[in-house]
């Protein structure tokens, strides 16, 4: 009788240890996924231009590009940040020149997730122009080499290009909900610095600097603030800022 008091003792221990170390795993399980789903992901917002490259203007004292892609990419930052949207990254946070592939560089370099060059446009027809979306996609896989290409980050882009496809078409639709602008949708080309960038990639281009109106809208802190907010959710609803290819 003895006896068998001691293994039903000893069965309630085992049974006391195992719920234990069943809670101990559980909680482990639940604290790494906590850590896990609070890391934000980590955005490169790339002013475009900058330095001896004043991008698009319309005239000496109107802004230039380079000035408004930086209170444009500055604005985005602090959306971000404060928000708890992502961690965000300038490529630049003054008035220098960078080249293409030194901005490519920085975000690679920089394991970075989700990358946004912003810029601003000009026409020989000064109208309004609204806002587009470029990415790169395979059909430029054979594309003409630039004559100061860099080998270093050549097709980087090629296995997110789906990923930048679906980042640019939800920004498309969050900038269309959040601006009084037209849309010229999403754009497939072949531009030097999303070919080289490794991760999703696109550009915005804002408004035409030689159309009073826009240019008058780019300036204003409101209409940053609005850029910066459609920016942010679209960032929000990505689905996949922590998915990376095999070998990332």
């Amino acid at each position: 009788m003895c006896s068998a008091m001691r293994r039903a003792t000893d069965w309630r221990e085992l049974r006391v240890l195992g719920v234990v170390a069943l809670c101990v795993t559980v909680g482990l399980w639940l604290l790494v996924s906590r850590l896990f789903a609070a890391t934000p992901p980590i955005v490169i917002i790339d002013p475009g231009h900058g330095g001896q490259d004043s991008g698009a203007t319309e005239s000496f004292e109107a802004p230039k590009e380079k000035d408004l892609t930086l209170a444009l990419a500055r604005k985005l930052a602090e959306v971000l940040e404060s928000e708890g949207v992502a961690r965000a990254l300038l490529t630049r946070k003054e008035d220098q020149t960078l080249s293409l592939d030194e901005r490519a560089g920085f975000a690679n370099n920089r394991g970075g997730d989700l990358f946004i060059s912003v810029h601003v446009g000009n026409s020989f027809r000064p109208s309004a122009q609204g806002f587009s979306l470029y990415n790169w996609s395979p059909a430029f896989r054979d594309p003409v080499a630039s004559p100061s290409s860099s080998a270093l980050w050549e097709n980087g882009q090629l296995p997110y290009w789906e990923q930048s496809r679906r980042l640019a078409a939800l920004l498309e639709r969050e900038l269309r909900q959040g601006l009084p602008w037209p849309s010229g949708g999403v754009i497939e080309a072949d531009l030097y610095l999303l070919r080289r960038v490794a991760m999703a990639a696109v550009l915005v281009e804002l408004g035409c600097l030689n159309y009073p109106p826009e240019a008058a809208e780019l300036a204003k802190p409101s209409f940053q603030e609005a850029v910066a907010r459609a920016v942010a959710e679209a960032v929000m609803g990505y689905p996949q800022v922590r998915v990376l290819p095999a070998g990332r």
